[in-house]
Protein backbone atom coordinates (compact mmCIF):
# COMPACT_ATOMS: atom_id res chain seq x y z
CA UNK A 1 0.00 0.00 0.00
CA UNK A 2 2.79 2.49 0.54
CA UNK A 3 3.93 2.43 -2.86
CA UNK A 4 1.05 2.95 -4.35
CA UNK A 5 0.39 5.47 -1.88
CA UNK A 6 3.72 7.09 -3.04
CA UNK A 7 2.95 6.12 -6.82
CA UNK A 8 -0.83 7.89 -6.72
CA UNK A 9 0.79 10.95 -4.70
CA UNK A 10 3.59 11.65 -7.09
CA UNK A 11 1.07 11.57 -10.31
CA UNK A 12 -0.90 13.86 -8.58
CA UNK A 13 1.92 16.80 -7.84
CA UNK A 14 3.58 16.24 -11.84
CA UNK A 15 0.51 16.96 -13.17
CA UNK A 16 0.19 20.71 -13.54
CA UNK A 17 -3.35 21.00 -14.81
CA UNK A 18 -5.81 20.81 -11.78
CA UNK A 19 -8.77 19.41 -13.94
CA UNK A 20 -6.59 16.68 -15.05
CA UNK A 21 -4.73 15.80 -11.92
CA UNK A 22 -7.80 15.52 -10.49
CA UNK A 23 -9.56 13.38 -12.91
CA UNK A 24 -6.22 10.82 -13.29
CA UNK A 25 -6.32 11.08 -8.78
CA UNK A 26 -10.01 9.63 -8.44
CA UNK A 27 -9.41 7.21 -11.79
CA UNK A 28 -5.66 6.16 -9.29
CA UNK A 29 -7.52 5.48 -6.54
CA UNK A 30 -11.11 3.82 -8.03
CA UNK A 31 -8.67 1.09 -9.33
CA UNK A 32 -6.23 0.92 -6.51
CA UNK A 33 -9.04 0.21 -3.84
CA UNK A 34 -10.77 -1.79 -6.61
CA UNK A 35 -13.97 0.28 -5.92
CA UNK A 36 -17.08 1.35 -8.77
CA UNK A 37 -16.90 4.68 -8.01
CA UNK A 38 -14.44 7.56 -7.07
CA UNK A 39 -14.93 11.48 -6.81
CA UNK A 40 -13.50 14.67 -5.10
CA UNK A 41 -15.22 17.89 -4.13
CA UNK A 42 -13.58 20.83 -3.41
CA UNK A 43 -15.31 23.54 -1.18
CA UNK A 44 -15.74 26.29 -2.56
CA UNK A 45 -13.40 29.91 -1.15
CA UNK A 46 -15.28 31.67 1.72
CA UNK A 47 -18.43 29.36 1.80
CA UNK A 48 -19.92 26.37 3.43
CA UNK A 49 -20.53 24.78 -0.21
CA UNK A 50 -18.76 21.97 -2.08
CA UNK A 51 -18.38 21.29 -5.87
CA UNK A 52 -18.04 18.17 -7.84
CA UNK A 53 -14.01 18.36 -9.42
CA UNK A 54 -13.63 15.12 -10.36
CA UNK A 55 -15.52 11.73 -10.79
CA UNK A 56 -14.91 7.97 -11.78
CA UNK A 57 -18.38 6.30 -11.81
CA UNK A 58 -20.74 9.63 -11.48
CA UNK A 59 -21.98 11.24 -14.26
CA UNK A 60 -19.09 12.90 -16.08
CA UNK A 61 -21.08 15.86 -17.16
CA UNK A 62 -22.14 16.87 -13.26
CA UNK A 63 -18.46 17.93 -12.67
CA UNK A 64 -18.14 21.74 -12.12
CA UNK A 65 -22.17 21.56 -12.11
CA UNK A 66 -23.05 20.14 -8.90
CA UNK A 67 -22.94 22.32 -5.41
CA UNK A 68 -24.01 21.05 -2.14
CA UNK A 69 -24.07 22.61 0.84
CA UNK A 70 -22.03 20.79 3.63
CA UNK A 71 -25.21 19.98 5.90
CA UNK A 72 -26.96 18.37 2.38
CA UNK A 73 -26.05 14.57 1.97
CA UNK A 74 -23.18 12.61 3.02
CA UNK A 75 -20.45 13.80 1.36
CA UNK A 76 -21.34 17.48 2.66
CA UNK A 77 -21.55 15.97 6.06
CA UNK A 78 -18.61 14.61 5.88
CA UNK A 79 -17.64 18.27 5.55
CA UNK A 80 -19.92 19.57 8.08
CA UNK A 81 -18.30 16.94 10.49
CA UNK A 82 -14.60 17.23 9.36
CA UNK A 83 -14.24 13.94 9.85
CA UNK A 84 -14.50 9.99 7.89
CA UNK A 85 -17.54 8.66 7.47
CA UNK A 86 -18.51 5.24 6.34
CA UNK A 87 -22.15 3.70 5.32
CA UNK A 88 -23.28 0.23 4.68
CA UNK A 89 -26.35 1.27 3.31
CA UNK A 90 -26.45 5.01 2.14
CA UNK A 91 -29.55 5.10 0.33
CA UNK A 92 -31.80 4.36 3.58
CA UNK A 93 -29.72 6.57 5.28
CA UNK A 94 -31.03 9.31 7.05
CA UNK A 95 -28.50 11.98 5.58
CA UNK A 96 -28.53 10.64 2.11
CA UNK A 97 -30.07 13.31 -0.75
CA UNK A 98 -30.01 12.48 -4.21
CA UNK A 99 -28.75 14.80 -6.66
CA UNK A 100 -30.29 13.80 -10.41
CA UNK A 101 -27.36 14.90 -12.09
CA UNK A 102 -25.22 13.04 -10.63
CA UNK A 103 -26.50 9.66 -11.32
CA UNK A 104 -25.52 7.97 -7.93
CA UNK A 105 -28.60 6.51 -7.28
CA UNK A 106 -26.79 3.34 -8.20
CA UNK A 107 -24.50 2.83 -5.37
CA UNK A 108 -25.22 2.04 -1.89
CA UNK A 109 -21.78 1.45 0.27
CA UNK A 110 -19.86 4.70 0.90
CA UNK A 111 -16.42 6.08 2.60
CA UNK A 112 -16.00 9.87 2.68
CA UNK A 113 -12.46 11.46 3.75
CA UNK A 114 -12.49 14.86 4.18
CA UNK A 115 -9.22 17.22 2.95
CA UNK A 116 -8.60 18.92 5.31
CA UNK A 117 -5.40 21.35 6.31
CA UNK A 118 -4.64 23.69 9.17
CA UNK A 119 -8.15 22.48 10.06
CA UNK A 120 -10.23 24.06 7.58
CA UNK A 121 -12.03 21.69 4.84
CA UNK A 122 -10.61 21.71 1.79
CA UNK A 123 -12.46 18.87 0.12
CA UNK A 124 -14.13 15.92 0.35
CA UNK A 125 -12.86 12.57 -1.27
CA UNK A 126 -15.60 9.73 -1.63
CA UNK A 127 -16.03 6.11 -2.21
CA UNK A 128 -19.09 4.18 -3.99
CA UNK A 129 -20.03 0.78 -3.86
CA UNK A 130 -22.66 -0.89 -6.38
CA UNK A 131 -23.68 -3.56 -2.88
CA UNK A 132 -24.20 -2.55 0.12
CA UNK A 133 -20.84 -3.15 2.52
CA UNK A 134 -18.88 -1.53 4.96
CA UNK A 135 -15.38 -0.39 3.94
CA UNK A 136 -12.37 -1.85 5.07
CA UNK A 137 -10.58 -0.31 8.18
CA UNK A 138 -7.02 -0.75 5.67
CA UNK A 139 -9.57 1.18 2.89
CA UNK A 140 -10.40 4.19 5.38
CA UNK A 141 -6.61 4.53 6.24
CA UNK A 142 -5.51 4.76 3.21
CA UNK A 143 -7.74 7.20 2.18
CA UNK A 144 -7.07 9.11 5.02
CA UNK A 145 -3.54 8.70 4.84
CA UNK A 146 -3.11 9.89 1.18
CA UNK A 147 -5.78 12.88 1.84
CA UNK A 148 -3.30 14.20 4.53
CA UNK A 149 -0.16 13.17 2.12
CA UNK A 150 -2.14 15.82 -0.68
CA UNK A 151 -3.75 18.61 1.81
CA UNK A 152 -0.62 20.85 1.37
CA UNK A 153 -0.83 20.44 -2.28
CA UNK A 154 -4.19 21.53 -2.65
CA UNK A 155 -4.00 24.45 -0.22
CA UNK A 156 -1.41 26.01 -2.42
CA UNK A 157 -3.39 25.19 -5.39
CA UNK A 158 -6.55 27.22 -4.07
CA UNK A 159 -4.09 29.91 -2.44
CA UNK A 160 -2.09 30.32 -6.15
CA UNK A 161 -5.86 30.41 -7.73
CA UNK A 162 -6.76 33.33 -5.19
CA UNK A 163 -3.71 35.47 -6.41
CA UNK A 164 -4.46 34.83 -9.94
CA UNK A 165 -8.16 36.45 -9.41
CA UNK A 166 -6.43 39.02 -7.59
CA UNK A 167 -4.34 40.01 -10.14
CA UNK A 168 -6.74 39.95 -12.78
CA UNK A 169 -8.91 42.49 -11.17
CA UNK A 170 -7.23 45.50 -9.57
CA UNK A 171 -9.39 46.32 -6.75
CA UNK A 172 -9.54 43.15 -5.25
CA UNK A 173 -7.52 42.24 -2.25
CA UNK A 174 -6.48 38.82 -1.47
CA UNK A 175 -6.84 37.65 2.41
CA UNK A 176 -5.61 35.35 4.35
CA UNK A 177 -6.95 33.33 7.63
CA UNK A 178 -5.17 31.68 9.80
CA UNK A 179 -5.14 30.04 13.55
CA UNK A 180 -3.98 32.66 16.12
CA UNK A 181 -1.50 31.14 18.60
CA UNK A 182 -2.22 33.74 21.64
CA UNK A 183 -4.87 36.71 22.08
CA UNK A 184 -4.09 40.58 20.88
CA UNK A 185 -2.72 41.66 18.07
CA UNK A 186 0.77 41.25 16.11
CA UNK A 187 1.53 43.15 13.81
CA UNK A 188 4.89 41.90 11.06
CA UNK A 189 5.98 40.63 8.31
CA UNK A 190 4.03 37.22 6.32
CA UNK A 191 6.42 34.07 5.15
CA UNK A 192 4.72 31.19 2.55
CA UNK A 193 7.05 28.63 4.27
CA UNK A 194 6.59 25.33 1.71
CA UNK A 195 6.53 21.95 3.70
CA UNK A 196 6.48 19.66 0.65
CA UNK A 197 7.26 16.14 2.70
CA UNK A 198 8.18 12.86 0.79
CA UNK A 199 7.52 9.49 2.05
CA UNK A 200 10.84 8.95 1.69
CA UNK A 201 11.52 11.52 4.75
CA UNK A 202 9.62 9.21 6.69
CA UNK A 203 11.87 6.61 9.00
CA UNK A 204 10.43 3.57 10.01
CA UNK A 205 11.80 2.08 13.20
CA UNK A 206 11.37 -1.44 14.03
Amino acid sequence: MLDELRRITHNFVQEPNLDLALASLVSDIKYCLNTDCCSIYLAEPDQKLLRLKATDGLNIDAVGQTIMRFDEGLTGWVAERGEPIKVHNALQHARFKQFPAIEEDTYSGFLGVPIMHRRKILGVISLQQSESRYFEQQEEAFLVTLSAQLASTFANVTLRLRSQDVQTNEHAGLVLQGASGARGVGIGHSYLVQTNIEFSDVSLKK
